[in-house]
């Protein structure tokens, strides 16, 4: 819905409440265009998985491969053949999935990782800094 709001111009709160100005928009509405902003800028550019799934070691996350089958996409590969090693309308996705038993680790789990490695890796450079500096 925020989405579609985006895109018409109107404000997503108003469009929630049924207000009668679409186009007056709400504080709220930069929270939820913020939310919807972080979403799409954390995927991976190549697969579209979450970065937070795509990007983490997490043996807990397995993924998926998918083959889908667009008719539209068949009607386009169709009228305009061309070397392809695939067959036409069809692509991959690659979705993640719980391995094992378990469920997917959340959002948060990955950007905890990720900022105590950098952390890390801040301690280290402050202590190279520091023996260049005794030299």
């Amino acid at each position: 819905m925020v989405l579609t709001a985006k895109e018409w111009g109107w404000s997503p709160t108003a469009i929630i409440r049924g207000a009668k100005n679409p186009h007056k928009h709400h504080p709220m509405d930069y929270n939820f265009a913020l939310a919807v902003k972080t979403l799409l800028d954390e995927k991976c550019p190549a697969c579209g998985v979450p970065i937070w799934w795509a990007f983490s070691n997490n043996g807990d996350i397995g993924f998926k491969l998918k083959t889908i089958c667009c008719e539209a996409c068949k009607f386009k590969d169709d009228e305009a053949p061309e070397a392809k090693d695939r067959k036409p309308g069809e692509s991959q996705i690659v979705y993640a999935v719980p391995d094992g038993a378990g469920q997917l680790p959340p959002r948060s789990d990955y950007f905890e990782r990720e900022m105590k490695a950098h952390a890390l890796e801040h301690q280290r450079e402050l202590k190279r800094k520091a023996k260049q500096a005794e030299e």
